[in-house]
């Protein structure tokens, strides 16, 4: 001791560097869960979206690969089935929804896919179109058929197909 009252300097100064370096940590801690928060919602959001486009694929290509049916629907008048649950899929794909949309000028047929990952949704729409038959020269002059006219990504909001066939 030596009494005139600069004993415990370091103490202060140590107390003063601790309480730096806790900010910082917090600081740093806190900026890093905001990123891995942000980066897990954007991953469930594009497994949403890569869902919704799978089941829409799959429902398109039943519904042109068993056209006669489908064919039947439109003859007598597009039923609106509203929302329906889409059972069946592996956890990690969420839940889907399909709901249909018939445009009568245009013939066509939109699929839409709305699939839910860990409350993250994802929305696409697949969309056909009835292509008549050809005429005489055509061995399948009679038949006309559903085909896919493209996919549309449903969080644009702008209905513009993005992949037309």
């Amino acid at each position: 001791m030596t009494g005139k009252g600069e004993d415990g300097y370091v103490l202060g100064y140590f107390m003063i560097l601790l309480m730096v370096i806790m900010i910082f940590i917090t600081s740093v801690m806190s900026l890093s869960y905001g990123y891995y928060s942000r980066i897990t919602k954007e991953k469930y959001r594009k497994q949403a979206f890569y869902t919704a486009r799978s089941v829409a694929q799959a429902v398109a290509e039943e519904w042109v690969n068993n056209g006669e049916t489908t064919a039947e629907l439109m003859m007598e008048g597009f039923p609106d089935y509203g929302d329906i649950e889409i059972s069946g899929l592996p956890k990690e794909m969420g839940t889907c929804i399909l709901r249909t949309e018939y445009e009568e000028d245009t013939n066509r047929i939109y699929i839409w896919i709305t699939a839910d990952v860990m409350d993250q949704k994802g929305t696409a729409a697949a969309v056909l179109r009835y292509k008549m038959g050809s005429g005489a020269d055509d061995a399948f002059a009679d038949e006309g058929g559903w085909e896919l006219a493209g996919y549309i990504n449903g969080e644009t909001k702008n209905d513009e197909i993005l992949e037309e066939y």
